[in-house]
């Protein structure tokens, strides 16, 4: 009766509030290397056997385990490191364990399974984080890329994420997880640099002024394009990426690959100074 009671009272609350739930920032997986303990924010479980998790051990949890806004996975998987081999070492779920040996029934040796299903690559953070979704993805400054076939290391290669640009511009930033309140600001004060008064801009004009704008930094760095969030102000925006043109920031990449950054920010006119203000939204 307890497991049928939590179970319809789940139900309704993940109908209320599951976006909220996978907006949460989330747990990490651990990976044991040697004496090391790193968190590992990649999902390393088949979904099957994560599905068969919540479904096993839900009735042994407490209802505020199950409802973790921190882990809606429901389970965090403790991994290893050794001889070139990835093998999973057991679970942390809820206030308790649970045993591998019901999960893998007679593929425990040592305490710990292969992960023999594995064919993928493994992130190892070796700097510090560039920039992350605010709910698990991240990207480091330096990483160590690992392949793996049937859970063993078929590569290596150490991986820069970030590219110093001659003259570029600094996209290091203190909040990884909201770059806009330092980047926007670079962005606002090159299109300001030439004075303008935006009052005797047309009435089209002046109305596309005032309002949310989004800057897409390219893969190479520079200003891919400016849009106006109510597109309708073509104008405004096309003046924009003309300030904007000879903009170059530093490179940056997420996990290898090419990553285009969107930058959001506000715009009003200063009515006293006829001045444009900026603000992130």
């Amino acid at each position: 009766m307890r497991a049928l009671l939590i179970r319809l009272f789940l139900i309704g609350i993940f109908i209320l509030s599951s976006i909220r739930l996978l907006a949460s920032p989330q747990q990490s997986e651990l990976l044991i290397i040697q004496n090391d303990t790193i968190p590992l924010y990649q999902l390393l479980l088949p979904s099957d056997l994560s599905n068969q998790l919540w479904n096993d051990h839900q009735g042994e949890m407490g209802i505020i385990d199950l409802l973790s806004t921190g882990n809606w996975r429901g389970y965090r998987g403790i991994w290893e490191l050794a001889d070139d081999a990835l093998y999973l070492v057991g679970f942390e779920y809820g206030f308790g364990g649970i045993g591998l040996e019901r999960l893998f029934p007679g593929r425990v040796k040592d305490g710990k399974v292969l992960a023999n299903w594995y064919n993928s690559n493994l992130i190892i953070p070796k700097g510090k984080v560039l920039r992350w979704d605010g709910i698990f993805s991240r990207t480091y400054i330096e990483e160590e890329h690992l392949s793996f076939q049937n859970g063993y290391v078929t590569s290596r290669k150490k991986v820069q994420n970030y590219v110093d640009l001659p003259n570029g511009i600094s996209r290091l930033v203190e909040n990884p997880y909201s770059p806009d309140n330092e980047i926007a600001g670079v962005i606002f004060n090159r299109i300001v640099s030439i004075k303008t008064d935006w009052n005797a801009l047309d009435e089209r004009c002046w109305a596309g002024v005032m309002g949310d704008y989004t800057f897409l930094i390219g893969a190479n760095g520079r200003i891919k394009s400016v849009e106006d969030e109510s597109h309708e102000h073509s104008a405004v925006t096309r003046l924009f990426k003309r300030r904007l043109r000879g903009l170059r920031f530093d490179i940056i990449k997420f996990n290898g690959e090419p990553y285009e950054e969107r930058i959001q920010l506000s715009i009003d006119l200063n009515e006293n100074n006829n001045e444009l203000e900026f603000d992130c939204f």
